[in-house]
């Protein structure tokens, strides 16, 4: 943990602050997966449904993470984005759980959404929470 207290955490904006140049993850990446696993752990424990697969929220959280830019991409909801920046990447998914804590434990969250870049050193993990509420509720996303 003594590594964690010295590794630099950027909550938004990322990318434009340190200038980092950053290649995509790709969508079958094992890191991702990692992510949601990670996910749907602290989910599990809260006696809350699972959080569904959003295309449109992962297309978010990727461009949360290479732009520093949240667009919901019609997603029909409110999403909540969640972004940590750290080395190594298990750090960084570590810190992105540890920021979006209250709101993977928000019942009213049904969505989900993940994205990463690294460079060499660095790795964005990005999360993206959705809430459908009122009348689009009932239609689902």
């Amino acid at each position: 943990m003594s590594r964690l207290d010295r590794t630099p955490i950027v909550i938004a904006g990322a990318l434009a602050v340190f200038g980092l140049v950053l290649a995509p993850a790709a969508h079958a990446d094992p890191t991702l997966d990692e992510i949601t696993e990670a996910v749907a752990s602290v989910r599990e424990r809260s006696g809350c449904p699972d959080l569904a697969y959003s295309p449109q929220l992962e297309a978010a959280a990727q461009q949360l993470v290479r732009a520093g830019a949240l667009d919901a991409n019609g997603y029909p909801g409110v999403p909540t984005p969640i972004v940590a920046t750290s080395a190594p990447t298990a750090s960084a998914i570590s810190q992105a759980m540890s920021f979006g804590n209250g709101h993977i434990l928000d019942c009213r969250n049904t969505d989900l959404g993940v994205g990463m870049v690294s460079s060499g050193e660095y790795s964005v993990v990005g999360l993206v929470l959705g809430a459908i509420r009122g009348p689009q509720a009932a239609q689902g996303s």
